[in-house]
Parts: structure tokens; C-alpha cells; sequence
């Protein structure tokens, strides 16, 4: 009766077991899941509230911090929550919308600059752009993307949940063009993987995702 949810969790490298953090989330997400309340929006609120609620429990103070994205997908109708830079992104008629906003000082500078606060050029060139401004394991997250209202899917609609690993490496052109050659999740997924660079950069983050396609 909740439909079918998808979660996302990618911990930040540089902080102490991040690893474990997201992979809790993960886990915490898929349990409290079917006990959740079924009314619309209330179900991820829920399901957000006790990852957050375990997260607290089990990692404050430990300076440990991954994202979470979250989509409910019932009754032909898309329900999602996000935390952190990791993206939910819709392809249909062939173009790649980003759904979600960014949650790091990149975002934040763009909507100063757009004011009139701060020059342009300081959004490319400051060095803390990709540090984030809200994720699982900081003290108190007040900053979070929920869609209202639930967004309805159409057949042919793929979404596409990810890591900023997978951004990082292909770019969002390259990302929608792979995407629009159409074909099973399987069949998207092994291009995905093509993708990467044979030799990637050094610096390459690893790269988690999650595709989802409506068939009907």
C-alpha cells in the first residue's frame, strides 16, 4: 500500500566512518518504511525522521556525515526528501531535469550572486563551493528538499537517484544523451558504466546510483 522506495545514502569522504553512517541510513530508511503512515508526504517524513533519529542516537559527535535522498514512488505519483549534494534527476521527452537543490556554498553563493550580494566570479572561485551546508551527522539539519505535491510519472519517465561520484565523471549532457538511447535499467546502467574514464582522476569520487523506469 506505500508503493516501492529508493534510498540514496553517500558518505563524505575526509570524516571518520562515513561509510557505516550511510549504510545505517540506509538500513534505518528500510525499516521504518513499513511502518510509516500511508497519508501523502507524511510517509517520508517519517521514514527521514527516524534515520535522523538514529542518526543522533548513534553517530553525534563522531564526526562521521553522509546525504540522503528518499523517493516514494505509489500510485503512479513520485514523493521525495533530500539532505546533502546527491541528486534526483528526471528524464523525460528526452531532457534531464535535476529536481532537488544542491545543499553546499555553491548553491548558496549562486543565490547571493543572482541578489546582487556578491560578484559572479566569487561562485567559481571560492574554495569551500563544493563543502556542504546540510547532511546526515552535523548538529541539527534544518535544511531538507521534499517535493509538494507529489509529482505524477508518466510511462517512458526514468529517474535517476546519484552521488555526486557519478556527476563528478559524466557530465550531465553526456549523462542525458546515455539516458535518452532508451532500453532496460540494465541495459542504462551498463552505458553508465562505460562511461567512466578508462583512467579516472585520482581525485574521482566513487559513484553510487539507483534508475528507476516507469513501464506503464
Amino acid at each position: 500500500s506505500r508503493g516501492v522506495l529508493a534510498v540514496l545514502a553517500d558518505g563524505m569522504g575526509g570524516m571518520t566512518n562515513s561509510g557505516e553512517l550511510s549504510q545505517a541510513a540506509v538500513l534505518a530508511a528500510l525499516r521504518s518504511f513499513p511502518q510509516a503512515p500511508g497519508g501523502t508526504g507524511e510517509t517520508l517524513a517519517s521514514v527521514a525522521h527516524s534515520v535522523l533519529d538514529m542518526v543522533q542516537k548513534r553517530f553525534t559527535g563522531s564526526g562521521s556525515g553522509s546525504t540522503l535522498v528518499l523517493a516514494n514512488i505509489r500510485g503512479g505519483k513520485l514523493d521525495f526528501l533530500t539532505i546533502g549534494d546527491s541528486r534526483i534527476a528526471l528524464l523525460r521527452d528526452g531532457a534531464l531535469l535535476t529536481l532537488n537543490r544542491e545543499h553546499n556554498y555553491a548553491a548558496m553563493l549562486r543565490h547571493q550572486a543572482a541578489l546582487g550580494l556578491i560578484p559572479w566570479r566569487e561562485v567559481a572561485e571560492n574554495p569551500r563551493c563544493r563543502a556542504l551546508t546540510s547532511y546526515l551527522g552535523m548538529n541539527g539539519v534544518s535544511l531538507y528538499e521534499q517535493n509538494r505535491p507529489p509529482m505524477t510519472l508518466l510511462r517512458g519517465d526514468v529517474l535517476l537517484l546519484c552521488s555526486d561520484g557519478l556527476t563528478q565523471a559524466v557530465p550531465d549532457a553526456q549523462l542525458q544523451a546515455l539516458l535518452r538511447e532508451g532500453g532496460s535499467v540494465r541495459a542504462l546502467t551498463k552505458r553508465m558504466c562505460a562511461a567512466f574514464p578508462a583512467q579516472p582522476d585520482a581525485a574521482q569520487d566513487n559513484a553510487t546510483w539507483i534508475l528507476i523506469k516507469k513501464q506503464r
